[in-house]
Order: structure tokens, then sequence, then C-alpha cells
């Protein structure tokens, strides 16, 4: 086959079927994805490290724009967090991350596990949201458009819901 030196049945051999090799694929692009997003541990106060880890996101989805459509974007169903069940457990290891993050940040009033997991989301849909923008050509070629209009937009969604506004 094309580029890799395997043709489809010889993948099939390594693998049950197409929704093991889906799996598999999937595992790899998330572990880079949460390699992306735990570099940003490293920075100490809790509302610089919520930025680092955006911006993190960021740069997994700009250097992986495949791999962040087939974890994000593609309905494939076969590993996928469901609302509100799978958030609120922290099913995935990504998502606990971030909501953790975003709960510290909140005003100790609201810090309850509940809002913090829905304001992750919110921010996580708007990721989401700017990216597909980003992917369908919805900004000009100079990339370093996109950037600032990302890194903007996404300061007004934090400002949002880590501020007063929020209730």
């Amino acid at each position: 086959g094309e580029g890799g030196g395997f043709s489809n049945p010889a993948i099939y051999r390594h693998y049950e079927n197409k929704d093991a090799l889906i799996r598999d694929v999937i595992r790899e692009s998330y572990a880079v994805f949460k390699s992306y997003l735990f570099d940003a541990a490293d920075v100490e106060a809790p509302r610089a490290r919520l930025d680092a880890t955006v911006a993190a996101a960021l740069r997994f989805a700009l250097d992986y724009p495949h791999d962040y459509e087939l974890l994000f974007f593609s309905p494939h169903r076969l590993v996928i967090d469901r609302y509100p069940e799978d958030f609120r457990k922290g099913k995935s290891t990504g998502f606990r991350f971030l909501a953790e993050l975003v709960r510290v940040c909140l005003p100790r009033a609201r810090a309850r596990a509940d809002l913090a997991t829905d304001a992750a989301l919110t921010i996580v849909a708007h990721m989401h949201g700017l990216v597909i923008l980003h992917q369908t050509g919805r900004f000009n070629d100079d990339p370093a458009v996109f950037k600032r209009f990302f890194g903007r937009s996404m300061r007004l969604v934090l400002a949002g819901v880590l501020g007063k506004g929020m209730h």
C-alpha cells in the first residue's frame, strides 16, 4: 500500500477488526495529546497553568490536525465520553486534568466539582469550535492571524467562565 509498505489485509493480521485498529490509533494519538497538556503542568500558578494548558491544546491541534480531528471530531463513537456521567466521573485523563485546574481557578465560593466540569466542557467546546473554523478555512492563510484570534477569544471565554458573571 501507499506510504507505509502495508496492504490493508496485512494490517488486519495484527488486529482482530477495524474497530480494534481505530482504538489503537486513538490511544496513541491521545497519548501524544496528553503529553502536550501535561507539559503545562510545570507552570506554578493555577491560572497561568490553565492558559498554558489551552495553549498546549492549540499547539497539538496545529501540529497534528488529523489526530485532533480523529480524537475530537470523528463520529467513530468507539472511545467517547458522554455528558454528564463520563465527564463528572473524570473518565478521560486529559479532561480530568483540565476540570481540576478549572476548579482550582474558580472563586472558592463556586469551586464545586460539577460546576468545574461544566466550565471545563464549555472551554473545550469553544476551543474545538475555533479549531473547526480554522480547519475549514475560515481564517486567511497567515497562521499568526488565527493564533492571535484564538488567544483573544479564549481569554474572553475564560474571563466569562471564571469571572464573577457566572452564577
